[in-house]
């Protein structure tokens, strides 16, 4: 989501709070919208580990096993969950792209 989507949902989020939501419901929705933001960071580390070669995922007997760095990290019946515990071992991280000095 780009910032500028963000801010609009932020502030449709305070706009349906004022006006609709009980403060439990308005919590929710709060707590929705950041569990999406976490989702969005999860997703690019496993990607920049695929493409890096670093993450290597094998359905087998029902399970899912995970590889990170040529160690065994996960084994899970749920791959979203298999991922989510390995995101969480790797420390978090996510990688950023050396950018040019002055510029892009």
């Amino acid at each position: 989501m780009q910032p500028a989507q963000q801010y609009l949902l932020a502030g449709a989020l305070e706009v349906m709070a004022m006006n609709v939501l009980t403060p439990l419901e308005t919590a929710a929705l709060r707590h929705a919208e950041q569990a999406d933001r976490g989702d969005a960071q999860v997703w690019r580390w496993y990607a920049q580990a695929v493409d890096e070669g670093r993450l290597a995922c094998q359905y087998q007997r029902g399970f899912w096993h995970i590889v990170l760095d040529g160690l065994s990290q996960a084994n899970d019946r749920s791959f979203d969950h298999a991922i989510r515990l390995v995101h969480v071992i790797d420390g978090n991280p996510l990688k950023e792209e050396p950018r040019c000095p002055g510029g892009g």
